[in-house]
């Protein structure tokens, strides 16, 4: 369950990432991801380019 791990990019010494299905099958779950202060998915390549622009979005404020 991701909303109860605490992920705050200053508060970690590592950093942390995330492999599974979720975010190649439901991109915007990789938005959440990346407000949490994820620092890497890993993602099928079929959805790469929709992961990607989530990412992009999250990252420049959308």
């Amino acid at each position: 369950m991701p909303h109860r791990v605490p992920i705050h990019p200053y508060h970690r010494p590592d950093p942390v990432g995330l492999c599974g299905q979720r975010p190649s099958s439901e991109p915007e779950f990789t938005r959440f991801l990346v407000h949490c202060g994820i620092d890497s998915v890993s993602v099928s390549p079929d959805s790469f380019a929709a992961v990607k622009q989530c990412v992009a979005e999250a990252e420049s404020g959308g």
